[in-house]
């Protein structure tokens, strides 16, 4: 009996294999056998969307509810925590590097699918709070954060996309969830406060964190694209250099253009970083319950008609009289000085803000939302309803509503 000898396999014709080999080489997503296609083969299933991606958005999005109607900054920090994987984000990135475009819309299509997640999480909590403020007067102000621009969340959205990449590229086996929690605190949040501003009806939230969200979401993307560069992985083809180009010209663009609005992105003065008035010294006393009614602003005031000098009767030795000119009645204005308005300041003892409304009326349409220590000029109306009483009020910008008195408390200017 004879042991056959050792040969060399032969290569596998890619004609006769099988259908299921066929099929199994089709779901590559990294064409080729050289050194850098095989590792960047193994990046992207680590980075692949799955099915935790959603169990993780749908949990992360209850607490993110909770966190909005109860305005508590930890929650926030907690449904980050929460989030899922941002291996979409990432895998974005490595689609311009390998030049791949069917792995960069599959990466695109699971981020999209959990911003769907958080949006609609958000339209549940504001139809929630839409509900509660009918008999509440106040307004949560920690969603405000994530709708408007500011440099310190660019800092935190860069570390977590830099550090992040970095991890992904040196260790091939660990998946980088703690700095991937940056990335989900700046994109999937704000996401989230879109879609409770849409619902709830308050104005500043959408579409403007949206806007922030896609922002924050290029450069993301952009960001890690260039680390994978500095760590020599660069684009294999055209179609990735020109996905990578694309991808910083907007980017950059979308950086630009909102530091240069700035706040003003957020056209109310719910947002923290609106709030840009100078104001003095201010010493707090009880409001009144009745307010004096506005003087004219100016006057007539005609001099009283002067009568004829008589001469004194003649005399001896008294001398002819002259006749004297009567005087013309001559009026004058005097403009009397304009009364000092009234300020006040928004004090929510148990809350963050109140909302300004067009009527004296819960139910009536929201105009405005303020902050504590907001000030607004009072006018004379003063309405009562249902035992609570409303006060008419002027914002810096013109827009006139209704507040609950008691949530206000009068502003006077020290000496």
């Amino acid at each position: 009996m004879s042991i056959p000898g050792s040969q060399p396999i032969p290569p596998e014709d890619s004609d006769n294999s099988s259908p299921a080999r066929r099929r199994r080489r089709q779901r590559l997503i990294i064409s080729g056998s050289d050194q850098q296609a095989v590792f960047l083969q193994e990046l992207a299933h680590r980075v692949t969307p799955s099915g935790d991606l959603f169990l993780f958005a749908i949990l992360s999005v209850l607490v993110l509810g909770a966190a909005i109607l109860l305005d508590v900054p930890v929650l926030f920090v907690l449904a980050a925590l929460l989030s899922p994987f941002m291996g979409p984000v990432l895998g974005m990135g490595l689609a311009s590097i390998s030049g791949t475009p069917r792995f960069f819309i599959q990466s695109l299509g699971g981020l999209v699918l959990a911003c769907v997640i958080y949006f609609a999480g958000g339209l549940g909590a504001g139809w929630i709070a839409s509900i509660l403020w009918k008999d509440m007067p106040v307004v949560p102000s920690q969603v405000f954060f994530h709708a408007v621009f500011s440099w310190p969340d660019i800092l935190v959205l860069s570390a977590g996309a830099v550090i992040s990449t970095f991890l992904l590229v040196q260790d091939n086996k660990k998946r980088p969830l703690v700095s991937s929690v940056a990335l989900a605190y700046e994109i999937f949040l704000p996401v989230g406060a879109a879609g409770f501003g849409l619902s709830s009806g308050l104005p500043g939230l959408f579409p403007n964190a949206l806007v922030i969200a896609a922002a924050h979401l290029l450069l993301a993307v952009l960001l890690t694209t260039g680390m994978m560069a500095v760590q020599g992985m660069r684009p294999r083809d055209r179609w990735g250099f020109t996905l990578a180009t694309v991808l910083g010209m907007a980017a950059l663009l979308c950086v630009v253009g909102l530091s240069n609005l700035g706040p003003i992105t957020v056209k109310t003065n719910a947002a923290p970083l609106v709030v840009t008035l100078a104001r003095p010294a201010l010493t707090q006393t009880s409001l009144p319950s009745a307010l004096p009614t506005r003087p004219k602003v100016s006057t007539t005031t005609p001099l009283p008609p002067t009568s004829t000098i008589e001469a004194p009767a003649a005399g001896p030795d008294s001398a002819t009289p002259t006749n004297t000119l009567v005087p013309t009645l001559t009026p004058t204005v005097t403009a009397s000085p304009a009364p000092t308005p009234i300020y006040a300041r928004v004090n929510a003892h148990e809350n963050s803000g109140a909302i300004i409304r067009e009527l004296p009326d819960y139910t009536s349409k929201v105009v405005k939302t303020l902050l504590n220590d907001s000030m607004v000029e009072i006018l004379p109306d003063v309405s009562e309803k249902n035992g609570t009483v409303w006060m008419q009020v002027r914002l810096p910008d013109g827009t006139q509503g209704w507040i609950v008195r008691y949530l206000l408390i009068t502003a006077t200017p020290t000496q």
